[in-house]
């Protein structure tokens, strides 16, 4: 499971760097279901856009 210290980063903002993507990719591996098919220049993006997805 994700440490819940990884969605408190992404939901303060600013995950750009390479924290952010390997965040990212936790992510994913938790929720395969929602792993999406974009390209993403950060892992923050990625998050937003995941984020949005779980608000349906």
């Amino acid at each position: 499971m994700v440490d819940p210290h990884c969605f408190s980063a992404f939901l303060s903002d600013g995950q750009t760097d390479l924290r952010g993507h390997i965040m990212r990719a936790a992510i994913d591996d938790i929720t395969p279901e929602a792993e999406f098919r974009l390209h993403a220049q950060t892992g923050q993006k990625y998050f937003d856009v995941w984020k949005l997805w779980l608000k349906g």
